[in-house]
């Protein structure tokens, strides 16, 4: 007897469990701090994304809480998430950034920026231990600025998620952790990651208009279907197996063109 793994939490309104809280960061938060800790230390020397302006700029020591928020934030957001629904979107972003932001980081390594930072109390020691603590590398695209855009959904009210959202990301140039276009990298590629359903929707409508010389359409009924039941309805269409094909004749192609 074959038993069904449920991976993800179910597509409701309704509350999370327990164990689909833990299943996430089993599944989500482990396995990204695991290929964290893989690339950091693969050393791979990286290119600098940087404006020349950048490596003058200051750096801010009191906005290191609102950059190392994120860590809390993240392994809390299974208990902040208030539905399954919630959470479900939040693991798929999760998932799709990781598959495609890590081998970026292999492929094309990038490098942080680290400017003099000088320990004179316990808010420069915090930011010079994670200076210390981790290579200058994963820089680009900014994957704190990726976390903070997928948690900010979980906040009530949603101008309280975009608050945060903005503040973490500036917080990643004060405090001299990221160059600005690792953030602008991110926030370019979050809509694509936080809403892949909606970046399916506008291809599919896209291509929806478009039909191949013969005048079958581009994708499958099911695939163009707006609604997951009436695809699932039409997956269970059966087409008869014991038709025969009749090769058109030269004069119907012709007169097809």
């Amino acid at each position: 007897m074959i038993t069904k793994v449920q991976l993800l939490p179910r597509d409701e309104d309704t509350a999370l469990t327990t164990w689909e809280r833990i299943r996430f960061v089993l599944l989500v938060l482990v396995p990204w701090l695991g290929l964290y800790e893989f690339t950091a230390h693969l050393h791979h020397a990286g290119t600098a994304f940087q404006f020349a302006f950048e490596d003058s700029l200051p750096i801010y020591p009191w906005t290191a809480p609102v950059y190392q928020s994120i860590y809390v934030v993240a392994v809390g957001a299974p208990w902040i998430a208030r539905t399954r629904r919630d959470l479900r979107r939040l693991t798929i972003s999760a998932w799709l950034a990781i598959v495609l932001v890590f081998p970026i980081y292999w492929v094309m390594p990038s490098s942080a920026p680290r400017r003099p930072l000088e320990v004179t109390n316990w808010l420069t020691r915090i930011l010079h231990w994670e200076r210390s603590t981790y290579p200058p590398t994963q820089a680009f695209p900014s994957f704190h600025v990726l976390w903070v855009i997928f948690l900010a959904r979980l906040l009530r009210p949603a101008w309280l998620g975009s608050a945060y959202a903005a503040a973490v990301a500036v917080s990643c140039i004060t405090t001299g952790m990221h160059y600005i276009p690792d953030v602008l990298a991110s926030v370019a590629i979050a809509p694509f990651l936080a809403a892949p359903g909606w970046v399916w929707n506008c291809v599919r409508t896209a291509w929806r208009r478009r039909t191949d010389r013969s005048g079958r359409e581009a994708f499958p009924r099911w695939a163009l279907a707006p609604d997951r039941s009436l695809r699932a309805r039409a997956r269970r269409v059966r087409v008869p197996v014991s038709c025969t094909l009749r090769p058109e004749s030269p004069s119907e192609l012709d007169s097809a063109e």
